[in-house]
């Protein structure tokens, strides 16, 4: 049994997150041309967005959306673009808030095995093999797809998938903002078109989200 503290989870996460930031911009200085900008919900703003970038690893973000639009040829579901743009802003990270995935599914272990056969990364596969397990979750509770993509339970931070599924919805309606549109429109072609990816140039003085960054995804007390 897991004995550890909320307050020693939260310490845990916040020294974990701290040191994947760290290597994120160190890494964003030195490539910047592989990262993209984009701007989290902000409601108090004025524009509705907040003032500083969080950045986006373009490689790995292409990787993933490209194996899993291979992925729907072996029964994975058709996750609209636009949910998948605003998990990325909502999570901060270019995994989407990607964890880890269920190996008690059956057709989501059927899924990984038939990307891993035609080359997938296992992080790739295993992205794809969560969408499908999350999706069916979400169908057998009859609950969003993003409410069982965070989680049913609750998060060390208090969070459920709930208020999960409500910043989604938030982070939504500022895709179309003229400085979000690039990230929307790279997801909706990479999960649909196989197509060379574009060197986008960052903008300097942005503020870095941590890699391990989330609120949600199997983060439960």
């Amino acid at each position: 049994m897991d004995k550890q503290t909320l307050k020693e989870k939260r310490e845990a996460a916040l020294k974990q997150n701290k040191i994947a930031a760290e290597a994120r911009q160190q890494h964003r200085e030195k490539y910047p041309h592989e990262y993209m900008p984009a701007f989290r919900p902000a409601s108090k703003m004025k524009e509705g967005i907040e003032s500083m970038p969080t950045y986006y690893h373009t490689g790995e973000m292409a990787q993933l959306l490209k194996t899993y639009k291979t992925a729907k040829g072996f029964g994975a579901p058709d996750i609209p673009a636009e949910k998948l743009a605003a998990m990325a802003l909502i999570e901060g990270r270019q995994d989407f808030g990607y964890n880890d995935w269920n190996r008690n599914n059956k057709r989501a272990v059927s899924l990984y095995e038939n990307l891993i056969n035609g080359g997938a990364t296992l992080q790739a596969a295993g992205f794809s093999a969560a969408i499908l397990d999350k999706y069916e979750t979400a169908q057998r509770l009859k609950i969003p797809f993003e409410t069982a993509w965070n989680g049913t339970g609750k998060s060390i931070w208090g969070k459920t998938g709930k208020d999960y599924a409500g910043n989604i919805r938030e982070a939504e309606k500022v895709l179309q903002h003229p400085k979000n549109q690039p990230l929307y429109n790279f997801i909706k072609q990479r999960a649909s078109v196989d197509e060379e990816m574009p060197a986008v140039a960052a903008a300097p003085n942005a503020v870095e989200m941590p890699q391990e960054y989330t609120e949600g995804n199997w983060r439960l007390i």
